[in-house]
């Protein structure tokens, strides 16, 4: 007899996180299906794709997470196990919980915890107005009270797709390259000149930030493109009003797996209106569209692609301004599976919204790739980010003194849940070790002070230190959604990754990998096992080249010159 919540971040049982991870592939492969029908069925056009609901991307759309919760309800249902009462996020998703219950002829009471979505939704809309309208009138005044529109390109250029944070400058004003590191020196120093970053700002917050970082850009030696100084007040107010029309195209749904989800699409569709993040994509089309007015000439784009609403606006801004210039993804990160929007599929193709190239960092990434996807130019690249692995020498650890490193993902919460999960590991009988932990650089150490016991005593040693440094003496890695897990597994350093208690496993190693390279842990008894049999086991470090291609510039060159 047990309780379950089918609320989108709900907690699990251990059984039903461990039965969703296996539930998880084949929702994702029908998901996908779904999404391109959605698109056919309502003929949506390639602006359309940017919206939220047809994005699949988990993080940002509930519809795959929901949908997940629905085969692990199925598949207890069909096992027979018995469920005293169910939990939904709201009665868009009761309804269809109630018709799975119906199909199994099961009466189970359900308790809904946001009763008036709707309610929920024109809240938010306001909230996203506000937050759109701050962004507009900052977006619009930082460009002119700094005059960096006056630097303009003079020659054609190769416009290479990024992203500024607030840190991006260093103390000495040099910029931080955290995307495409160390690519310059296979360039020439006049082919480096050709090269004009063109920015997505991320985390900025308030106008002093952005002058601030519009001055440091202007003292650094690199060119830069900044799309708002490209904008006018009309490009601003017409995407803000497109993120209100848009999403009213979404009208019609197939069937998922037999079950009717068409008001949870349209829902979600509107959870669009006024969405900043909608209304940035639009302006980064529309930025394209005046650089072509202006006369600027660009012999090539890079792309930084991650499929997202921007990289999609990006790529069709191109493909319809500058048709016959060449549009290069460049995914240089490791990807969990479950980040499902990242794998291109032949629709977006159709739309426009695909680079002409991918390029990928490994040749089992590829065939991912064109086993979704085969009519897409597929390449395999140096990986810029992960070129220190080689540099890796692995240490011979200290007896008696094993480290563990604990690499914290992004996410707050999961975090914290990995650090609780951990805070009993220097009790372990008979061994004695130093544990490690390096938080994600979009958090401070303080954050998990008073939230983590453990963090605050002599249980857990903060690290600052580099991948490079660590990776070279760690006896075993802890961490989720890392790609320090990837790292460390193609060094033949044993891995345990969280296995989440709120969703899908975001594990980035490949799943051709396992034993104690890729062990997934759902429990601090799991885990303690896990490191008794394999603490300072090292294995093979030769699949450093087969997930992180390095070559002798070659593939930098073709990326990076102009054709």
């Amino acid at each position: 007899m047990e309780k379950l919540d089918l609320s989108i971040k709900g907690g699990l049982s251990i059984k039903d996180a461990i039965l969703i991870d296996k539930i998880a592939p084949r929702a994702q492969e029908e998901y996908n299906q779904f999404i391109g029908q959605v698109v056919r069925m309502n003929k949506l056009g390639s602006l359309h794709l940017l919206l939220t609901a047809c994005s699949r991307n988990p993080f940002h759309s509930v519809i795959l997470p929901f949908l997940c919760r629905v085969l692990l309800l199925e598949e207890k249902l069909k096992k027979g196990d018995k469920i005293t009462l169910i939990i939904a996020e709201n009665p868009l998703m009761s309804t269809i919980i109630f018709s799975i219950l119906d199909k199994f002829n099961q009466k189970i009471p359900i308790k809904i915890k946001q009763k008036y979505p709707h309610t929920l939704l024109t809240f938010l809309g306001l909230i996203k107005f506000l937050k759109s309208s701050y962004w507009i009138v900052i977006s619009w005044l930082w460009p002119r009270l700094t005059k960096v529109y006056k630097k303009r390109p003079k020659a054609p250029i190769v416009f290479v797709d990024n992203f500024i944070f607030p840190n991006s400058f260093n103390k000495e004003g040099g910029f931080v390259e955290r995307y495409y590191t160390g690519y310059g020196r296979y360039l020439s120093s006049e082919q480096r000149q050709t090269v004009w970053y063109s920015p997505t700002l991320f985390g900025f917050k308030t106008l002093g930030q952005c002058i601030k970082v519009s001055i440091q850009s202007k003292k650094s030696r690199h060119n830069f493109l900044f799309q708002e100084s490209w904008l006018t007040l009309y490009d601003y107010i017409y995407a803000l009003y497109l993120t209100a029309v848009l999403p009213f195209k979404v009208n019609n749904s197939p069937l998922f797996m037999g079950y009717d989800i068409q008001q949870l699409l349209i829902f979600e569709a509107k959870k669009d209106i006024f969405s900043p993040s909608l209304a940035m994509a639009i302006c980064k089309f529309r930025f394209i569209k005046n650089l072509r007015k202006a006369g600027v000439e660009i012999c090539q784009v890079v792309d930084w692609h991650e499929n997202q609403d921007i990289d999609k606006a990006l790529n069709l801004g191109f493909h319809k301004y500058y048709p016959d210039v060449t549009v290069k993804g460049y995914q240089g990160h490791v990807s969990p599976s479950y980040e499902t929007h990242k794998v291109p599929q032949e629709y977006e193709i159709d739309n426009e919204t695909l680079p002409n190239q991918l390029h990928v960092i490994s040749e089992n990434y590829k065939k991912t790739v064109l086993d979704s996807c085969p009519g897409l130019d597929v390449r395999v690249a140096s990986a810029f980010r992960f070129t220190y692995l080689y540099d890796v020498k692995r240490k011979k650890l200290v007896t008696g003194m094993p480290t563990i490193l604990i690499a914290l993902p992004m996410d707050i919460d999961e975090s914290i849940s990995i650090l609780n999960t951990c805070s009993q590991l220097h009790l372990l009988a008979d061994t004695k070790i130093r544990i490690l932990v390096k938080h994600h650089p979009a958090h401070e150490s303080h954050t998990f002070i008073k939230q983590v016991p453990a963090f605050g005593n002599d249980t857990f040693t903060p690290t600052s230190d580099s991948m490079l440094d660590l990776l070279g003496s760690i006896s075993l890695l802890i961490s989720s959604a890392s790609s320090a897990c990837a790292e460390a597994a193609s060094l033949g350093i044993p891995v345990a990754v969280y296995g989440s208690r709120y969703g899908v496993t975001m594990s980035p190693i490949a799943n051709d990998i396992n034993g104690f390279l890729n062990n997934v842990f759902y429990s601090e008894n799991q885990l303690i096992e896990f490191i008794q049999l394999y603490l300072g086991m090292s294995g093979d470090n030769s699949s450093i080249e087969r997930d992180f291609y390095m070559d002798n510039g070659e593939s930098t060159q073709a990326l990076f010159s102009c054709e």
